[in-house]
C-alpha cells in the first residue's frame, strides 16, 4: 500500500469536545474514533473520513472557512 493511500487522522489540533461531549469541535469525531484511531482499520478510517465529509482523503483540513491547518502551516 502506498503512503499516499493510507488515510491520516483528520486531526486540526483544535481538540475541544462540544458541550455535550459528543464531538470534537475541531475534527467531529467522536471521542471513541479518536481514541481507536491509531488501531483502526482502513476501510474503517475511511468510513470515518467519508462520515465527516472528507471523502478518502489523506490530509486533515479544518472545516471552518479560513481555520487554519496548524499541522502544515497553512
Amino acid at each position: 500500500m502506498s503512503v499516499s493511500s493510507y488515510p491520516e487522522s483528520p486531526c486540526v489540533g483544535l481538540c475541544q469536545m462540544d458541550g455535550e461531549r459528543r464531538h470534537c469541535l475541531g475534527c467531529g469525531r467522536t471521542l471513541d474514533e479518536i481514541a481507536s484511531w491509531s488501531r483502526m482499520s482502513v476501510a474503517q478510517k475511511r468510513e470515518v473520513l467519508q462520515r465527516l465529509g472528507r471523502g478518502s482523503t489523506t490530509e486533515g483540513t479544518a472545516e471552518e472557512p479560513g481555520a487554519k491547518d496548524t499541522r502544515s502551516g497553512r
